[in-house]
């Protein structure tokens, strides 16, 4: 027996025991050294003395610790006797032989008591009750909507989330896992890191809270136990129970060769491993940027089949750099409807006020960021870091060679302006200024509003971006379109709001609700068929190259935070996006609600290849479709609504 083990080896040296109780048992419980090891004899037919001094000690040791473990869940003592199979008075003649031993048993039964009535009390059967309860970590709201996420994921599909350091992204998951396993004893999940050693540590957190001595005994003794059980031939049960892979106790009686938890490196074997949750957690640092290429191998050849379809997989992390794995995926037009991405910015904006806070704000010191610390740390790293890390926004990235370069937008780019200004602030004539509003809504992934102003220069003017992430109705896109609304009128007077006409968005435009809200505020509805003419040579996406390249567009790029992301992200849209490739739509929502409103201020601003701003006026293109400026002043096809 090794030193400061107890419990069988197997000949895979995968102790069986749990190596850190079983020191403290031995170690800090004053357990008299085990016997001397005796010889075998194979000719021998009854048990030596020694052998069964060696045995009794052992009987002991079990015993002690199986005390310890029941009074650990709540257990009184004399059920505690009763279940081991050992009188009172022996229970006794242990505490005045061991009195390490028996100041563990005060310390757990007071602990067991008070916490369990405790946590009875305060959980009311949430997730953040939950973490609240029992490990005193209650979510933040951008935690909890990572959370709701991943239950909401459906087999089969990937989560993609981009954390700013510092945000408890690793913690989250973990304690995710001790609910689930607490609650799910067949639950299986594989975590693959950059190497090993990250994973298991993870594995080795998540287990240390099931210890009955570790940091939660409330958890354990409501939940477990889920460390293996020595005595009353429980310890012939197999129990995994490492850093690298174990099982919970509560397993035992499955056939199920798969482990709770395994942890992998990125580019480790996982042949033959089955999972129900894939939890890829930090996959590269700056050290493996270069193997971009070997590590998006590994994870879509080997390790989305370990899911497959019956499982789902939730990859989170923090940008590494350009032509990361992370870009790899989010630039893999083949996951749509597949992958769902969320990008959590260190600052965000108050949509109402307008207002800069952290992600996770600091209250009275707590845990979080200030806007001071947060400008210190921008500091400390470099703008160019601070972007694509911190704030999800890679800026001007090396992909700015397709159809909008980087030339030509950065060309339109106005160092003094900021979305941070009302439309208008700087008008000086008697009228407000005009603005149109682009609507590109979606229930589930990303909402996206664009707010612009046509100024008396004959240029289009970005004014205002709010992205939403997992609306599930249309009343949650009409409140933030009308916070919108409102945030411009304060200086300018919203005319026209262009929905894409698709699918529920058709509904969302005849919505009575709708409806009432433009005529509080008086502006028009339109719509907007996207499908007819997206990839359209002469009046698509595309053709708003020619009012970049004709610096006709203003972009606000002044030196503030919310400017920087928001105007950040729309050009790493503009730079992604290519004619003729679906690409990935979460990638795309900038652009096309950009692109509604250009038509808009292009048929009532612009001559369009000699179309006027009549409503009846009709054009020919070289391939001889005809096309017109219907009521709405959109260009559609010839016989369409």
């Amino acid at each position: 027996m090794e030193d400061g083990q107890e419990g069988p080896v197997d000949p895979n040296d995968q102790w069986v025991g749990d190596d850190r109780f079983a020191h403290l048992i031995e170690d800090d419980l004053d357990l008299e050294p085990a016997p001397e090891a005796p010889t075998y004899d194979p000719d021998a037919d009854d048990e030596t003395p020694r052998e069964k001094r060696n045995k009794n000690w052992q009987a002991g040791v079990d015993r002690r610790m199986m005390i310890l473990s029941h009074i650990s869940q709540g257990t009184t003592v004399k059920d505690a006797c009763e279940k081991v199979g050992i009188s009172h008075v022996t229970y006794k003649g242990y505490r005045k032989r061991f009195l390490r031993w028996a100041h563990v048993i005060d310390e757990a039964r007071e602990y067991a008591i008070h916490h369990r009535g405790e946590g009875a009390k305060s959980y009311s059967g949430s997730v953040p009750s939950f973490m609240n309860t029992y490990f005193g970590m209650p979510p933040t709201w951008f935690q909890l909507m990572f959370l709701d996420e991943l239950a909401k994921t459906p087999k089969g599909n990937i989560l993609m989330v981009l954390w700013p350091p510092e945000h408890g992204k690793t913690t989250t998951f973990e304690n995710y896992a001790n609910m689930i396993l607490a609650t799910d004893a067949s639950w299986r999940s594989l975590v693959a890191s950059e190497n090993q050693g990250i994973a298991r540590k993870i594995l080795g957190r998540i287990q240390h809270r099931m210890n009955p001595l570790g940091p939660y005994p409330a958890y354990v003794a409501k939940y477990g136990p889920f460390v293996p059980q020595a005595g009353g031939g429980i310890a012939e049960v197999r129990q995994p129970w490492t850093d690298t892979k174990f099982n919970v106790y509560k397993k035992r009686m499955s056939d199920e060769r798969n482990y709770s938890m395994e942890a992998v490196g990125v580019g480790g074997s996982i042949v033959s491993a089955r999972t129900d949750h894939l939890h890829v957690d930090d996959p590269q640092s700056t050290r493996t940027l270069g193997q971009t290429d070997k590590i998006t191998t590994w994870f879509r050849q080997d390790a989305l089949s370990r899911p497959a379809e019956n499982g789902i997989t939730s990859v989170c992390g923090t940008r590494v750099g350009e032509g990361d794995f992370f870009e790899e995926l989010l630039e893999d037009g083949g996951l749509d409807d597949i992958m769902k991405v969320i990008r959590f910015p260190a600052i965000i904006t108050d949509n109402t006020t307008g207002e800069q806070k952290p992600l996770w704000q600091s209250v009275d010191g707590g845990p979080g960021h200030t806007l001071e610390s947060l400008d210190r740390m921008r500091r400390k790293v470099g703008d160019d870091i601070w972007d694509r890390n911190w704030m999800q926004n890679p800026g001007a990235s090396r992909k700015g060679k397709g159809t909008f370069t980087v030339d030509m937008v950065e060309k339109c780019q106005n160092n003094e302006m900021s979305l941070e200004e009302h439309p208008g602030i700087y008008h000086t004539g008697g009228d407000k200024p005009i603005v149109y509003i682009g609507l590109d809504p979606a229930l589930g992934s990303k909402n996206c509003i664009i707010a612009v102003m046509p100024t008396p220069q004959g240029k289009l003017q970005v004014v205002r971006i709010r992205e939403d992430i997992g609306f599930e109705r249309n009343e949650q896109i009409m409140g933030a379109l009308e916070s919108v609304v409102s945030w411009c009128n304060m200086t300018g007077m919203v005319t026209d709001v262009v929905i894409e006409d698709k699918n529920f968005q058709l509904g969302l435009k005849n919505d009575e609700r709708m409806k009432e809200m433009s005529e509080r505020h008086g502006f028009n509805i339109r719509g907007h068929l996207t499908g007819w003419n997206k990839y359209d040579p002469d009046i698509g996406v595309a053709s708003m190259t020619t009012s970049f390249i004709k610096n006709e567009v203003v972009l606000p790029w002044r030196d503030d935070s919310l400017t920087q992301h928001e105007m950040g992200e729309f050009k790493r849209q503009l730079y992604a996006w290519k004619p003729g490739a679906r690409g990935n739509k979460l990638r795309q929502d900038r652009v096309m609600a950009f692109w509604f409103v250009w038509m808009l201020w292009r048929s009532r601003h612009k001559s369009l290849e000699g179309v006027g701003n009549h409503q009846n006026t009709s054009w020919t293109r070289q391939n001889r479709s005809s096309w017109k400026v219907n009521e709405q002043g959109l260009m559609v096809p010839l016989g369409a609504a």
